[in-house]
């Protein structure tokens, strides 16, 4: 209720818009009907090597592509919508589970002071908001600078992510349950080379969650 109550206010000040299309929306809504009407949601999982469980909100395609736009560049309302749809499935999928924090997939330094900030923390904040889960940011950092995944072939994309990410106080994460929260998940290599990561040093189960994912059947070809 507080949450709702600092939207409501901040709403006042700024006035919600649908991240795809820009109209003005209601405080708790994430799209307006119309955009929302054209998203593809999705209703199966798929498998992220190393993950216990992955699931996306709905395809990357242009329907959906000028919120992930927006994000990047200036956030807006996007990472709330983005985080309504990944608490959803949340509750549907993983009610039943134990989770004890929530990771989002890390920049590089040099990017994120770029950006001036990281898209993914700015959607882990928001469910954690809305589900209660806490979220930690001092967990994985990458620590070397790669090249895009969709730039690159499909042998290049196993090498390009190697040793890029590392753990701080590891112990902490020994045994816990985690959702890894990405916005977009083109490849997956980034996911799994995460949970290698998290795994290797004592995680529990691993659940990879984004809001899009592209075509993998389109991608594999």
């Amino acid at each position: 209720m507080i949450y709702k109550y600092i939207r409501f206010v901040l709403d006042l000040i700024y006035p919600s818009r649908c991240p795809v299309c820009g109209d003005f929306i209601g405080y708790t809504d994430d799209f307006c009907q119309k955009c929302r009407e054209n998203i593809n949601f999705l209703e199966e999982s798929f498998d992220i090597q190393y993950s216990d469980f992955s699931m996306s909100v709905c395809i990357y395609d242009e329907n959906i592509s000028p919120a992930v736009f927006t994000l990047k560049d200036k956030g807006g309302n996007a990472p709330y919508a983005f985080a309504i749809g990944i608490s959803e499935l949340i509750k549907k999928y993983l009610v039943s589970e134990h989770i004890d924090f929530i990771i989002p997939v890390p920049m590089y330094k040099s990017d994120k002071a770029k950006r001036g900030y990281n898209q993914c923390e700015l959607i882990a904040s928001e469910i954690s908001h809305i589900s209660g889960i806490p979220h930690k940011f001092n967990i994985v950092f990458k620590i070397r600078k790669t090249p895009h995944q969709k730039e690159l072939s499909k042998n290049e994309r196993k090498s390009n992510l190697k040793n890029a990410f590392a753990l701080k106080n590891p112990e902490k994460i020994s045994g816990k349950n985690i959702i890894l929260i990405d916005d977009v998940c083109t490849t997956g290599s980034t996911l799994s080379e995460i949970s290698r990561l998290l795994k290797n040093n004592g995680a529990g189960k691993i659940f990879c969650l984004t809001y899009c994912r592209t075509d993998f059947l389109k991608l594999s070809k």
